[in-house]
């Protein structure tokens, strides 16, 4: 910057000095012509003048000049706006819209390595950057080619992905996301490097393969660019998608163009992204398997501890059957005592494998009614601890939860209330 300005300055001087030259030597010519014709007088005020017109006439180029660089520079400033107003930030962001998964992919997502491994809030945080900086397409795809986050900012892209469900036969999916994010993200899969493509769309696409594990498991896509403004070019888009010349050229206009390094920014940061999300994938994949090894060591230590607990159990329950009249009343209490404990060890061990089972279960949110629920839960506790207690539930509310949870939270809190409920006589 600082030698552009030095190189603009040196040849502003240069003409402005060869311009005073011109001045000087042409004034020169036409006094002596002036004096020869007209006399001194008459030449000195004629250059004078002539001298005066010709700094006129420098200084309005420069000024002239002066206001065509401000003019550049406003336009530039104008050109980079949307970045520093928090305004244009937040109508991007209302602006924006997340494309769901159509219901034949439902399945296959629910499956999915990327979706399952990252969450689909991290992945809308990680597509809002980019939306937030080119206001364009955001789409990640798993490697057999199924979407695992898709969204959209742009007026120019909803145009599109908005149509494109009206092109197919079953009124399912997105022709654009099809021919255009998937095509070139399937590239960089296979090829295992960054692709950089022009979208059916008129825009680019710069796609980077995601690796995990030593490979690549998917791809993070940008759309970039600015949308064509050549009347054949729109005519043609609008004849392939079926939409209104009008709106597409309308949707091109709007868009505020960005400058090239914003886009370079953006491609740069779009390699950490498929970084981050490769690493997530790994932790992940290591906390699952950490996962099955402590279930593993649960049970093998439950039944490990089950063994000598039901001797211990079984035992003292011969010894007590066969033998209390040969023990004082001492030494039947203190047999009560360890056939009580033991049996107090295998529901603690039982409970702590339910608890392990519970927690590893997915959490679906419904509505529970959970008057019904406490009354059912109630009446199996009764009956397994025996008790001849009188009971009623009066009416709760109904909440929205996991029935499965939901009902071990009431099991566990009523048998523990009836466990250590003193009789009354």
């Amino acid at each position: 910057m600082l030698m552009n300005k030095k190189s603009s300055f040196r040849q502003t001087a240069l003409i402005i000095c060869i311009g005073i030259i011109g001045v000087l030597v042409f004034g020169y010519w036409v006094f002596l012509f002036q004096v020869e014709r007209q006399g001194e007088l008459e030449a000195i005020v004629i250059l004078i003048l002539f001298i005066m017109t010709s700094v006129t006439l420098i200084w309005q180029h420069k000024k002239n000049s002066h206001y065509k660089t401000l003019e550049q520079a406003q336009t530039a400033l104008r050109r980079i706006e949307w970045m520093l107003s928090p305004k244009n930030r937040r109508s991007i962001g209302m602006k924006r819209v997340d494309t769901q998964p159509n219901s034949k992919r439902e399945k296959a997502i629910k499956y999915s390595l990327i979706q399952n491994s990252v969450g689909e809030e991290v992945l809308h945080d990680i597509s809002n950057d980019y939306l937030d900086l080119l206001e364009t397409s955001v789409s990640i795809y798993e490697k057999d080619g199924e979407s695992a986050y898709v969204a959209t900012a742009s007026t120019w892209c909803q145009l599109f992905d908005c149509a494109s469900p009206k092109l197919c036969e079953s009124g399912d999916g997105s022709i654009f996301h099809e021919i255009s994010c998937k095509s070139v993200a399937e590239v960089a899969v296979s090829t295992e490097a960054p692709v950089n493509r022009l979208c059916s769309g008129c825009i680019h696409i710069y796609s980077v393969p995601i690796w995990a594990h030593s490979e690549v498991v998917g791809a993070i896509s940008i759309s970039y660019g600015d949308p064509p403004q050549e009347p054949e070019i729109l005519k043609q888009l609008a004849n392939k998608f079926a939409v209104n010349i009008e709106q597409l050229r309308k949707n091109a206009r709007d868009y505020e163009s960005r400058p090239t390094f914003i886009t370079e920014v953006a491609k740069e940061r779009l390699h950490g992204s498929a970084r981050l999300i490769g690493s997530m994938i790994e932790h992940m994949a290591q906390l699952e398997a950490a996962n099955r090894e402590l279930e593993s060591f649960a049970y093998s230590v439950s039944h490990d501890l089950r063994t000598p607990l039901r001797a211990i159990n079984g035992f003292s329950r011969i010894i007590m059957e066969d033998y209390a009249d040969k023990l004082d009343e001492e030494g039947n209490r203190l047999l009560n005592v360890v056939r009580t404990n033991s049996q107090k060890m295998d529901h603690l061990i039982t409970d702590l494998l339910t608890l392990s089972r519970v927690t590893r279960a997915d959490v679906r949110h419904t509505s529970i009614d959970m008057t019904t629920l406490a009354q059912s839960v109630l009446q199996e506790v009764a009956i397994s601890e025996r008790t001849n207690l009188d009971f009623s539930v009066e009416a709760l509310p109904t909440v929205l939860g996991d029935p499965v949870l939901m009902r071990q939270v009431w099991f566990n809190l009523l048998e523990n209330a009836l466990k250590y409920t003193r009789p009354k006589d």
